[in-house]
């Protein structure tokens, strides 16, 4: 038993001692390494949560400030948080279909 515990201690560290790419599951140095179209993706869901964000702060505000006509921002949140799902998942189903993601098919949530 010892010996099968020693082998497998040593597969383990040949495992983590093999370079990120090279490792079982991970891409390896002849495939893809950067996937442009997911790089564009990413960039619009962030700039569509950047969006989001600042019309949230500037609704905030306007409820510090006392603004009776607060409401105004409802519809352009609204808006702004369809386009953000929208990039979000147009983002997902891209990694899923490419497999262009930095884990394996089905590991992220």
């Amino acid at each position: 038993m010892l010996t099968t515990t020693a082998g497998k201690d040593r597969a383990m560290l040949a495992t983590l001692e093999m370079p990120y790419a090279d490792a079982p599951g991970n891409i390896g140095s002849s495939e893809i390494a950067f996937c442009k179209d997911k790089f564009q993706l990413l960039t619009d869901l962030v700039a569509a949560i950047h969006e989001l964000n600042t019309l949230q702060n500037e609704q905030t505000q306007a409820i510090i400030n006392e603004d009776p006509d607060f409401g105004r921002f409802d519809i352009l949140l609204h808006l702004a948080q369809e386009k953000k799902e929208t990039a979000k998942y147009r983002w997902i189903a891209h990694v899923e279909a490419h497999q262009c993601g930095d884990w394996g098919p089905g590991e992220w949530h």
